[in-house]
């Protein structure tokens, strides 16, 4: 799942407030610290937008390669073998684990983002 956070991560980093890079240009300040200032707390926000789609994507896509042949050890496979067992509520109850662990991953990032973005909570609230 690379390219949901790259894409982000690449949009956040170009969308710079013309302000802000004017801001620094006026304080002579170094590539490096116009970087560090202005440019990566910028482009936090795109990052973690990439990291929750990734994070729920991630789970999707392990769950149909299992189910299309992958380990046999997986939620795929085990719906495939209830479905073919005609055990149908073991098979919805595989798929509602595999919502519920998708939705683990989502909430988690966006644990995280909030832990390394505190500032953007307080805006938001």
């Amino acid at each position: 799942m690379f390219f949901p956070v790259f894409l982000n991560t690449l949009r956040g980093l170009r969308e710079v407030n013309p302000i802000h890079q004017e801001l620094m240009h006026t304080y002579a300040a170094s590539g490096w610290t116009f970087a560090r200032k202005v440019r990566l707390p910028g482009a936090l926000p795109y990052v973690f937008t990439g990291l929750r789609q990734a994070s729920s994507l991630a789970v999707i896509a392990a769950v149909v390669a299992e189910y299309f042949g992958g380990l046999q050890d997986g939620l795929g496979s085990r719906i495939t073998s209830a479905a073919s067992f005609t055990a149908y509520p073991r098979a919805w109850a595989f798929v509602v684990g595999a919502c519920l662990l998708g939705l683990a991953f989502y909430l988690t990032t966006l644990l995280l983002e909030r832990l390394a973005m505190p500032w953007r909570t307080r805006l938001i609230a």
